[in-house]
């Protein structure tokens, strides 16, 4: 059965979204937002326009081609310069998705305020098996000569697995797991505080450094011949990177893990409207990568959608998705309610999501992947 819905559109969504710092992204006292929608540059309105070198554009984390960049691991970076506004701070914060393809037995730059081989005064975020790493997530704040000063949450990097990855620093504060915070997929991790070159425990200083050391994407600046050694460069995606001169909170970090994609939650004049059909029940079709064909789908039911009053969600044979789960945004890319598919049905008061209008239904894999996004109207 179908029913006439009266919504109303933009003919300019498209091109706000893309154009726009989105609604998700603190906007207080950021330095730079670099989104990647086709090009590399700063839509915080700072100006920090990156220059690409052999960096290619790919699909984004929602599917959107040319919304991201891919680095070879070979010669590829994105150079922004040399960033005042983080130099000699007491508070700041790194905001990246990555996804890489190598880990190596050195330092692989995604983020670096760094020249290659510089051993005081630098900032730099690593993929790394280097020393006492394995599989890292290095965030380092690197103050006076061989010091190397820092933060890895070790043994949690996946080889192709898209990770959402947040430091944030707050020199202010009276020790180390206060001062330096790594957030993985939203979560706060239990970080080690080392020199990442003897693996002696240190501490972390009150400001980040002073250096001139220019920033890159994907590279450590150059500093030949250490320039030209293939280590120094990430091999993977990135995408949505941005820099803050202050220390987002918990939630702020939340709120860039649970962002959806740009084309769902941008905000137009509306002036016009059409009549569309919707479908009582909502069927979508999750394939379980973990299983094998031909019995790897499960249907998920969402019924009445539209709805006035209560929303259902059948999970079919919801054993087959252990570690799945179900979250639903608003318009604004808000997460307004989530829950592990680990029962057969589920059922939401309106009430409980919030105004009338379209929302999103996600349903994110076990590594908390989007693998389906579907509309859903309350009414």
């Amino acid at each position: 059965m179908f029913k006439n819905l009266t919504l109303l559109i933009s003919f300019v969504s498209s091109f706000y979204c893309f154009s726009q710092v989105p609604a998700y992204v603190p906007t207080d006292s950021l330095v730079g937002w670099w989104p990647f929608n086709g090009n590399s540059n700063d839509e915080s309105g700072n100006g920090n326009d990156g220059i690409v070198s052999s960096a290619s554009l790919t699909n984004d984390r929602f599917g959107n081609s040319n919304r991201a960049y891919y680095l070879d691991g070979i010669d590829d970076y994105i150079y922004i310069g040399d960033l005042d506004a983080i130099k000699g701070v007491s508070e700041m914060t790194w905001s990246v998705w990555l996804s890489t393809d190598s880990i190596s037995s050195v330092e692989n730059a995604v983020i670096s305020k760094r020249i290659a081989n510089n051993q005081s005064d630098y900032m730099a975020l690593y993929v790394t098996n280097y020393t006492c790493n394995y599989n890292s997530l290095r965030m380092s704040i690197a103050s006076g000569n061989g010091n190397h000063n820092g933060a890895s949450v070790d043994s949690v990097l996946h080889l192709d697995s898209l990770v959402h990855l947040v430091a944030v620093f707050n020199g202010n504060a009276s020790n180390n797991v206060d001062k330096l915070k790594i957030y993985l997929n939203g979560v706060l991790q239990n970080s080690i505080y080392r020199n990442n070159n003897s693996c002696a425990n240190i501490a972390i200083p009150n400001l980040t450094p002073v250096s001139s050391d220019e920033l890159y994407f994907g590279a450590q600046a150059p500093n030949p011949p250490y320039f030209n050694d293939v280590a120094s460069f990430f091999k993977g995606e990135i995408d949505d990177i941005g820099i803050w001169n202050r220390a987002l909170d918990s939630n702020e970090v939340q709120q860039l893990y649970n962002s959806s994609s740009c084309t769902y939650y941008d905000t137009v004049t509306i002036y016009d409207t059409v009549s569309i059909s919707v479908m009582d029940t909502l069927l979508i079709d999750v394939t379980i990568t973990s299983m094998q064909t031909p019995n790897n789908t499960n249907t998920i039911k969402v019924y009445p959608n539209p709805t006035n009053d209560v929303i259902y969600i059948d999970n079919g044979n919801y054993s087959m998705m252990s570690g799945y789960s179900i979250n639903i945004l608003n318009s604004g890319a808000q997460s307004v309610y989530s829950s592990p598919i680990n029962t057969q049905t589920l059922s939401l008061n309106v009430s409980q999501l919030g105004a009338i209008g379209t929302y999103f239904l996600q349903i994110l894999d076990t590594s908390m992947n989007v693998v389906e996004i579907r509309h859903i109207v309350l009414q």
